[in-house]
């Protein structure tokens, strides 16, 4: 057979060809997705900072991952670890203060970004966020001291080291904080210097 009719026999019918082609694809695709093993995990939220805006309310810390693979590399002790896969929040292109709801995104890092086929979904999709412009304040400290010394004692000085410390947040919830206290100081059966 001549080059000229291998050709022409090769472009006869050229878009059952492709589409076969395509179809067959589709389905080889199909039947290996249907094949993988899925396994949840949580995994930390990762926050992305805009310089000067931060979240001013309380939100989930912890975001539900489900993997699907093959069941050898997604099982515990396989290939696929936890800490593959990152689950983050870029705060990056909001520019003013408000309410926002934020996309999770996933990240695969380490063997995650090799292993294919592998396919990520995430728990909740969107984060509900307040942001609020970030600010930097200097507090006093104070402590909290409870309870009694022993019988025949008093209390008769104590110091804190540092003085002061300097906090950074949401505007909001900084400008009603005029001090910061200690933890819990007993002095319950105390009857000589301590430090804590």
């Amino acid at each position: 057979m001549t080059s000229k009719k291998f050709i022409d026999k090769l472009v006869e019918n050229w878009l059952a060809k492709v589409l076969s082609v395509a179809v067959a694809l589709v389905i080889y695709a199909v039947h290996l997705m249907s094949n993988l093993e899925a396994r949840p995990f949580n995994v930390p939220l990762k926050v992305e900072n805009n310089a000067a805006l931060v979240p001013s309310n309380a939100y989930t810390r912890n975001i539900k991952v489900t993997v699907r693979g093959e069941k050898d590399v997604i099982a515990p002790g396989g290939k696929l670890q936890e800490s593959d896969i990152e689950a983050y929040i870029d705060l990056g292109k909001y520019g003013t203060e408000g309410r926002y709801r934020v996309p999770v995104q996933v990240l695969r890092k380490g063997t995650a970004s090799t292993i294919e086929p592998l396919e990520i979904s995430v728990n909740p999709l969107e984060i509900d966020l307040q942001l609020d412009r970030k600010i930097s304040k200097s507090l006093p400290l104070a402590a909290n001291i409870r309870g009694k010394v022993a019988s025949g004692f008093d209390l008769v000085s104590h110091s804190i080291v540092p003085l002061q410390v300097t906090v950074e947040g949401p505007l909001n919830a900084l400008e009603q904080i005029a001090e910061l206290r200690t933890d819990t100081v007993e002095l319950d059966g105390r009857n000589g210097d301590f430090t804590l």
